[in-house]
């Protein structure tokens, strides 16, 4: 089939797809990534949506930087990488009983193998969970036992506090402004 207008291709993508359409972008360069990275305010996150094939980075991105970039490239220390996956992200959006192991706070804990883990991931089989990650608890309930995904699920949304509310409304400024001047 030969479509004229772009938009035809894409709602025949989608329903024959069955809305599980996503798409990989490449926008930066691995020197830009290790140049962000090493920042002392970079917090480590992913935006990948578990739909169709999703982007590596869904089941990938935290073991490559544990194995990649802190193991086999030394880039940054092993407590820096956690900091920058736990309590950075944690105070910054106010979440003040996550993100640290103390007594009262919620048990959010990834026991991994520092020596082994590793990221499976690919872009032509991302669904790959990672090698070296014994057990996974969420809110204190197990939902990764000896490597395998437990059939329960503990997490909730957590809602947005009166900090997190603050520095998004902060980058929703700079991004508009950095819009405005041509910038972006």
């Amino acid at each position: 089939m030969q479509y004229n207008d772009p938009l035809d291709f894409i709602l025949y993508l989608l329903l024959e797809e069955r809305f599980q359409t996503s798409m990989v972008n490449f926008s930066l360069s691995e020197d830009d990534l290790r140049q962000i990275l090493v920042h002392p305010l970079q917090m480590v996150s992913t935006d990948s949506i578990l739909l169709g094939k999703p982007h590596p980075r869904a089941y990938g991105t935290y073991p490559r930087i544990l194995g990649h970039y802190v193991r086999e490239e030394k880039l940054l220390p092993l407590e820096h990488a956690i900091r920058k996956m736990t309590s950075g992200p944690a105070q910054r959006l106010g979440l003040r009983d996550r993100g640290t192991l103390r007594e009262g706070a919620w048990a959010d804990i990834v026991i991994f193998d520092p020596a082994h883990i590793e990221d499976r991931a690919t872009y032509q089989n991302p669904v790959q969970y990672p090698r070296g990650i014994d057990y996974v608890l969420v809110n204190g309930v197990p939902t990764v036992v000896k490597g395998e995904l437990q059939s329960g699920r503990a997490g909730q949304i957590l809602r947005c506090t009166s900090e997190c509310e603050e520095y998004t409304s902060i980058n929703s400024r700079l991004n508009r402004r950095t819009i405005r001047n041509g910038s972006r």
